[in-house]
């Protein structure tokens, strides 16, 4: 006896609803946003929307399987359209509250006076090569370091480059 479309009789006597999830969704990645909304059209190990949604409806008796397939079918209706409805909305994002102009100065000075205190300890402190005594050791610890090919009177450039600003 066909009692209604999508109602089916498992082995063990319980009837369920069954429905195919949309094609707009169907084996689908879902977005992260949409997992704990839709949690009954996700497969939980893939992480993408399923192929069929089926829902016991615990009871074995006919004409009770029939009652509550029409309850069933309206809310995973429901739910597989407010689904598509989402998934092709773009996540909704709510903006920071405004930060005032003075607090964004104040953040930034305090960045800025960072950095330079950094920046001197390292001018004056140098790094672990000043510790490196000899070429042969300062080659071992950092042997990505390329020694200097000018000199302090060079102006900081090569000489070939130094000759050619001069001209």
């Amino acid at each position: 006896m066909a009692l209604m479309s999508g109602i089916q009789r498992r082995r063990s006597g319980v009837y369920e609803y069954r429905v195919m999830v949309p094609k707009a969704l169907a084996k689908k990645p879902a977005p992260d946003h949409l997992h704990s909304r839709f949690s009954d059209l996700i497969n939980a190990k893939t992480g993408c929307f399923k192929g069929e949604v089926a829902r016991s409806l615990h009871t074995s008796d006919p004409l009770e399987a029939k009652k509550r397939g029409r309850r069933v079918g309206v809310e995973l209706h429901e739910l597989t359209e407010a689904a598509v409805k989402a998934f092709r909305l773009p996540e909704v994002i709510t903006p920071a509250p405004a930060i005032p102009r003075e607090e964004i100065t104040e953040i930034a000075a305090e960045i800025q006076a960072e950095w330079l205190a950094w920046d001197e300890e390292q001018r004056e402190g140098g790094d672990d090569r000043r510790f490196s005594s000899t070429a042969e050791e300062r080659q071992s610890r950092f042997p990505d370091v390329l020694s200097l090919q000018f000199g302090p009177d060079d102006g900081g450039m090569e000489l070939d480059v130094l000759i050619s600003a001069e001209n």
